[in-house]
């Protein structure tokens, strides 16, 4: 291996900065739940971690779970006076862990503990942040990225240690969507690294977010195409190594037409320490990353695939991923902005202000966006006991509910679905259903990786935006609504035959976007819904399919119809989108069970879709609003009964 052996940067150099990171996971060995060697040897192989750092001499380590405990100082600290650098901590660990009593400390000892992320820098910290990468409301595992903004040689840039959670890779998602957020928030505009811990190997979808996505440069993988690299799984006690899982990262982002380019990278503490007493000993469960990065031009790494690009057997990721993580070239993406910009601007009836502004009214200062969906929209589909659909967008659940218990099944199942059913005092009737979502979870939600088809189906059909609180939030919305079109279309085309046409697509798009729902859409209504605004989708929905087409090359227009190219990825998108049909469907379910738990307008509901579905008036008295469940069950056995009725009168010739 190559050696990445390093110098302190200086402002006064002719040649272009250089800059050596190591980014290493220590193990800190979690207390009472561990096995005794890794909490025991802490110390130990932390003068192993010295050792070979020093010798890599490196300007800045990332570190991730330094720690502190009864038994021990912190480690960052400990680390940092070895090596003589700078150091910042925040501790990661939920805050009533820290607050337990000294009497249950004195009691059990090892509970006097913490861990979290920390830097250590040869170079000035200028500042420090501290970012929040999971739900507030996660009783036992908090995660945080601690960033550091660094003196560099051509001015303040930044540096982010991150590490996410292990147990659920749904979490991690949302994990990476608040990274993204929080690095998007740097003040200073020059190239940064983030390097750190994240628990999924380079072909899991939320790393390939990062690389594939958002254009973030691996350094390892950029320096040894074909290695290896494992980093992870190292048994501290094996005589040889044992790791097994790439998971440790260095990436560069770019900002403008700079970042930082690494011209060497190798693994770090990759070898076992002499042997002890007791046997060998590693210095941690991970193996570090050491890179050299030069300050350059960027080349513009990851971002889309090239127009006409195909996907190699051989040497991809799993062609499923890749499609489902496609992205728009540039002049599709760029047309497709302009024209679900301007759809989504429309003034849709002289009736549509009331239910947005009594919301904001009631929130101020709670709602940053309001986005109107649904055929209710549409004048020809709205029928008398129709209502507004209507999507809020809020910064944060906690803030914007009332209710703690609300926040958190927000945060676990977005969007939290509420409805209104009152008259104000200047005698309007309000009735309409919103869904609360906060920004991070609607940028997943839309993005290649969303929970289910619920936010990205309904977002990738003809919506308007009813209010934004700034421009550039309505500009960012509209940004969001091309990536759940992009979403949804390579799930559609998963779907479709070999052959088919732009209206058979439109129409399965429109089906799809209801298999978030415990109820399914009938096609009768469908049809109506893309006849309504034929000219929009007949220009979107070809503009998707030729951008898809020019991005994989797996597909091919043939004049009117598209046709797909015989590829192995074709079946494996097939089943992805089956699954996520299955899975929509499931979670549907889950949140018809929430409403009818937790809606306290629920008589007024259930009376208002009989109506609405089945034609059928429900009396809705007060009794029946006190007690919904008990009461409304021969209602809705008299609604299935006349149901079934009208459908046997309706087949009949």
């Amino acid at each position: 291996m190559s050696s990445v052996a390093g110098r302190e940067p200086r402002s006064g150099d002719q040649e272009a900065p250089s800059l050596v990171v190591v980014t290493v996971n220590l193990l800190h060995g979690p207390p009472l739940f561990a096995a005794q060697r890794a909490r025991g040897s802490v110390l130990q192989r932390l003068d192993t971690v010295a050792e070979q750092l020093a010798r890599a001499a490196p300007d800045v380590v990332l570190l991730q779970e330094a720690s502190r405990s009864a038994r021990h100082d912190n480690t960052a600290r400990l680390l940092a006076d070895k090596l003589g650098m700078e150091w910042r901590y925040a501790r990661a660990n939920p805050a009533w862990l820290w607050r337990l009593g000294d009497a249950v400390k004195r009691l059990l000892p090892d509970l006097e503990f913490e861990e979290g992320p920390a830097i250590l820098s040869r170079l000035p910290i200028l500042e420090e942040r501290v970012h929040r990468l999971s739900s507030r409301f996660a009783p036992f595992e908090q995660r945080v990225a601690l960033e550091a903004v660094l003196g560099g040689p051509r001015g303040p840039f930044s540096v982010y240690s991150v590490h996410l959670t292990a147990f659920s890779a749904a979490e991690r998602r949302r994990q990476i969507v608040s990274l993204l957020r929080a690095v998007a928030s740097s003040r200073h505009h020059h190239p940064l690294l983030v390097g750190g811990d994240f628990n999924a190997d380079e072909h899991a979808h939320e790393i390939r977010l990062l690389t594939g996505v958002r254009g973030w440069a691996d350094a390892y993988r950029e320096i040894h195409p074909e290695a290896v690299g494992h980093t992870w799984g190292q048994a501290l006690a094996a005589a040889s190594a044992t790791a097994g899982k790439r998971i440790d990262f260095l990436f560069s982002v770019a900002a403008g037409d700079e970042r930082w380019k690494p011209s060497q990278a190798r693994l770090i503490l990759d070898s076992a320490s002499p042997v002890t007493s007791d046997g060998v000993l590693w210095a941690s469960d991970h193996y570090g990353v050491v890179a050299r990065f030069e300050l350059a031009a960027s080349d513009a790494r990851g971002g889309p695939p090239a127009a006409g690009a195909t996907l190699d057997h051989a040497s991809d990721p799993p062609a499923a991923a890749r499609l489902l993580d496609w992205e728009l070239p540039a002049a599709y993406r760029a047309r497709a902005v302009e024209l679900v910009a301007g759809a989504a601007t429309r003034v849709p009836g002289d009736d549509w202000q009331h239910l947005p502004e009594a919301l904001r009214a009631r929130d101020e200062g709670r709602i940053r966006a309001v986005i109107g969906y649904g055929s209710w929209y549409t004048p020809n589909l709205r029928k008398p006991s129709s209502f507004p659909d209507i999507y809020v967008v809020v910064d944060d659940y906690a803030r914007f509910h009332d209710s703690a218990l609300r926040a958190w099944m927000n945060r676990r199942l977005p969007p939290n679905v509420h409805f209104v059913w009152e008259t104000t005092a200047d005698g309007v009737r309000l009735a309409g259903k919103y869904n609360v979502i906060d920004v991070p979870d609607l940028e997943r939600e839309c993005g290649p990786g969303p929970g289910d088809l619920y936010n990205a189906g309904r977002l990738s059909k003809l919506v308007w935006i009813a209010w934004a609180e700034s421009d550039a939030l309505r500009a960012w919305l509209v940004e969001r609504l091309v990536d759940a079109n992009q979403t949804v279309t390579a799930i559609v085309a998963g779907l479709l035959p070999e052959r088919f046409s732009a209206r058979t697509f439109s129409l399965e798009l429109l089906a799809v976007s209801y298999r978030g729902e415990a109820r399914l859409e009938g096609w009768e209504r469908i049809r109506a819904l893309r006849a309504a605004h034929a000219a929009f989708y007949d220009e979107l929905h070809p503009l998707l399919l030729d951008g898809f087409a020019a991005a994989t090359g797996l597909l091919v227009r043939e004049r009117d119809h598209y046709r797909k190219l015989p590829h192995p990825a074709w079946d494996e998108l097939a089943e992805s989108a089956r699954r996520m049909v299955r899975r929509s469907r499931s979670r549907g379910y889950l949140r018809w069970a929430r409403i009818v738990l937790t809606e306290p307008h629920l008589a007024d509901l259930a009376a208002n879709e009989a109506e609405r579905k089945a034609g059928v008036k429900i009396a809705v008295t007060d009794r029946l609003r006190r007690h919904p469940l008990l009461l409304g069950l021969p209602a809705f056995l008299r609604v299935l009964r006349e149901r079934n009725t009208r459908e046997r009168i309706r087949r009949v010739p």
